[in-house]
C-alpha cells in the first residue's frame, strides 16, 4: 500500500484552486463572492493565487453549488 501525503502549502493552495474553480462554475465574480461572504475581495484572491487565508476567514466562505 501506498500513501502520498500532502503538505499543508500544498492543500492550502488545492483549496484555494478548488474554490476558484467553483466560483467560476456559478458564474460567480470575486466581487460577488465577497458581498455573500463578507470576505474582503482581497483576501479571496489572495487565497485563490496563493492558497493562504486566516482560517476565521475561511470558515466565512459559504459552499457554492455548482451553477
Amino acid at each position: 500500500m501506498s500513501f502520498k501525503l500532502s503538505t499543508p502549502q500544498e492543500v492550502s493552495t488545492s483549496l484555494g484552486q478548488r474554490l476558484r474553480a467553483r466560483r467560476l462554475d456559478a458564474d460567480l465574480t470575486q466581487d460577488g463572492l465577497a458581498a455573500r461572504s463578507g470576505v474582503p475581495v482581497a483576501t479571496l484572491r489572495k487565497f485563490e493565487r496563493t492558497g493562504e487565508i486566516a482560517f476565521v476567514s475561511f470558515t466565512h466562505i459559504p459552499i457554492i453549488e455548482k451553477g
